[in-house]
C-alpha cells in the first residue's frame, strides 16, 4: 500500500467482576464496558434509513431481495 490508512485501537481498563459462572452476566458486563468507551453520540440507537442501507450494499445487490436465511460468509 502506498498510503496505508491510520488505524487507532483504544483499549480500556480490564473488566472487573467477571466470574465465568454466568456467561450472560459476564457478556452484559463486557458489552457495557465497551459501550462506555464509545463517544456519547455512538451510544444512541439509530435506525438507518433505506437510503443509508442502500449505500452499504455491495455492487449489484438488489435492495428488496430477501436474505433473511442467508448466513454471512456462506456465499
Amino acid at each position: 500500500l502506498r498510503h496505508p490508512p491510520t488505524v487507532r485501537v483504544r483499549v480500556g481498563p480490564p473488566v472487573e467482576g467477571l466470574t465465568g459462572e454466568d456467561l450472560d452476566a459476564d457478556t452484559e458486563r463486557i458489552m457495557k464496558a465497551i459501550a462506555d468507551l464509545l463517544p456519547v453520540e455512538a451510544r444512541v440507537r439509530h435506525e438507518p434509513t433505506e437510503e443509508q442501507l442502500r449505500r452499504t450494499y455491495p455492487k449489484g445487490k438488489i435492495a428488496d431481495t430477501d436474505e433473511t436465511g442467508r448466513r454471512p460468509g456462506s456465499d
